[in-house]
Formats: structure tokens, C-alpha cells, sequence
């Protein structure tokens, strides 16, 4: 694909999705429906897929797939991106994944039309349909359980911390934090730290 052949399609796809109605795809009943695939000409089996989820007639989840067997590089990026101007310090992420109860899909984004989470899962990620991480709707994280108790909790592994100068710090209810690290004889020692982190 050449760059005039690219920069016609991107001033032309715009146009075409805002007049255009809504796009339907027939719905067959235990298959999965592909929309629409993205690729290149000079690499065909790599292509990005925006399809439905489900492959249950009267239903749509919308699924995102990027797929790479050129060679071994990543499948997809998700990358959000700013100028070094609005690189500075405050609480407004760069990128946010957020999940919620929407009373009006239609005026999604809009204040006052969604809820917070209250039961639900917010995310989770599998290895082909195996839950390794899971993070519930109260923002405890789960690895290997899909219930977690606490803001972290790992079922059938090991916590391991490698960096020797490095402990586990808790404060205590005189509001001083202590590290919690182990000697050679695997005793416990704790010491007094003069800063909480920041």
C-alpha cells in the first residue's frame, strides 16, 4: 500500500462511517461473526479483526483481535500517547480502562447516565479462557482466584522478593512505618523508617 493509496483511505473512511447507517452483519447461530478485518497487502495472515464475541444468535459483545505470525513480535499495541508539554505531575492517567453499570447506552460518556460496579468482575486476564488475574468490582486483585479477599491475594503460588535490601512495610498504629525483612538465619527484623514511602 502506498502513502497516497493510505492517506485516501484515511480522509474517506471517516466520511463514509458518519453517513452511512449502522453496519449489520447476519447472525448465525453458533458461529462466531467476523465484521470487518484490517491487513496489509504485503502481509496477509496478519490482520487486526473486530468480530462478536459471542456465537449465540441475538447477542453482540464486541471483540478486538490483533494477529502476528510473521514472526515472533507482538500482536498488538495499545498505546495512548501526549507532548512532552503535558508530561507533568497530577492524578489524570494517560490511559484508563474503565467498567461500569450504563442505565443509557445510548448517552454513554455523558454524567449521570452510569453506576459504579457493586458484584461484577471489573477485569480479567486469561490464558485461552484460564483465569490467571482478576480484579473485582471493591479493587482487590486476585492471582489464580477469581474471589479475592484483600487487595491482593495469590492462591497456589509464592511471593518472592529477590532485592535483599527490600522487605514488606507496614505502618503501625503509631503511624511509623516499618520494613519487615529476614537475616541469614531466617529470623525476622524490622526497622523503624523516618518517611512512610510518599
Amino acid at each position: 500500500m502506498n502513502y497516497l493509496h493510505f492517506v485516501f483511505i484515511m480522509i474517506l473512511t471517516p466520511l463514509f462511517l458518519i453517513a452511512q447507517p449502522p453496519v449489520e452483519i447476519m447472525a448465525e447461530n453458533g458461529i462466531r461473526e467476523r465484521l470487518i478485518d484490517f491487513s496489509v497487502d504485503d502481509a496477509p495472515a496478519d490482520y487486526s479483526r473486530i468480530a462478536n464475541a459471542t456465537n449465540v444468535s441475538g447477542q453482540f459483545s464486541p471483540m478486538f483481535v490483533g494477529h502476528h505470525e510473521s514472526d515472533a513480535r507482538t500482536s498488538m499495541f495499545l498505546i495512548a500517547s501526549t507532548s512532552t508539554a503535558n508530561d507533568i505531575s497530577n492524578s489524570n492517567p494517560l490511559l484508563i480502562f474503565d467498567a461500569r453499570v450504563s442505565n443509557a447506552p445510548q448517552y454513554l460518556g455523558i454524567s449521570g447516565t452510569g453506576t459504579p460496579l457493586s458484584n461484577r468482575p471489573l477485569f480479567g486476564w486469561n490464558n485461552y479462557g484460564i483465569s490467571l488475574l482478576l480484579l473485582s468490582a471493591e479493587g482487590n486483585l486476585g492471582l489464580g482466584t477469581n474471589a479475592p479477599k484483600s487487595k491482593l491475594q495469590i492462591k497456589e503460588g509464592d511471593v518472592y522478593l529477590e532485592d535483599i535490601n527490600s522487605g514488606i512495610i507496614m505502618k503501625s498504629p503509631n503511624l511509623t512505618c516499618w520494613r519487615v525483612q529476614i537475616d541469614n538465619n531466617g529470623e525476622l527484623i524490622k526497622t523503624a523508617l523516618s518517611n512512610c514511602p510518599q
